[in-house]
């Protein structure tokens, strides 16, 4: 659907500054790391922490980072039925941020499902590290989990909506501009 069309539409922001979420993304980041960690070590330990180790995990963290925003993409082409040209990947230089962009608005269940699909990338991880004891992919998954976090905050934003309404998502903010139909 085009912004044109959604004329007649009540705009609501659910957009939040990077900085206004700092101490909301800190108190989770602790959360996921204790809630996750603790257990883990109790089951399997933790080896010790080497110089390839932490190079493997920077490269594979740094792909699982890209794929976590094609993901994204995957769902506004697939869910939110967006075409190539109205859906952008790139990153804020400024805040370091890689993101996943669609440029038209969709309806709110398709925009859930392409907020929540990179998700797997953290659970799957975990699953098979809590299960053999890999201290690599417990490390990818925690550190893919915490890079949800943003994605989690979306979902909170857009809890109240109804399916009816349609979804922008924003290039530069967390979140997106909410269009609810006319009373």
């Amino acid at each position: 659907m085009s912004n044109d069309s959604l004329q007649a539409y009540q705009k609501e922001d659910e957009t939040r500054e990077m900085d206004e979420l700092n101490k909301p993304l800190l108190i989770g980041t602790f959360a996921m790391m204790t809630t996750l960690f603790i257990p883990y070590w109790f089951i399997w330990g933790f080896g010790e922490i080497e110089l390839l180790f932490l190079i493997k995990l920077a490269a594979g963290y740094i792909m699982f980072i890209i794929l976590h925003e094609i993901l994204h993409l995957v769902g506004y082409l697939f869910f939110g039925k967006a075409k190539l040209s109205e859906v952008k990947l790139g990153v804020l230089w400024k805040q370091l941020t890689p993101y996943a962009h669609c440029k038209i608005p969709l309806r709110i269940k398709a925009y859930r499902i392409s907020v929540m699909l990179p998700v797997v990338l953290g659970i799957l991880p975990l699953l098979y590290a809590f299960i053999n004891g890999d201290d690599y992919w417990f490390s990818i998954g925690l550190f893919m989990t915490i890079g949800s976090l943003g994605d989690f905050i979306i979902l909170w934003l857009l809890r109240k909506y109804p399916s009816e309404v349609y979804v922008q998502d924003h290039v530069s903010k967390i979140g997106c501009i909410v269009y609810t139909p006319p009373s």
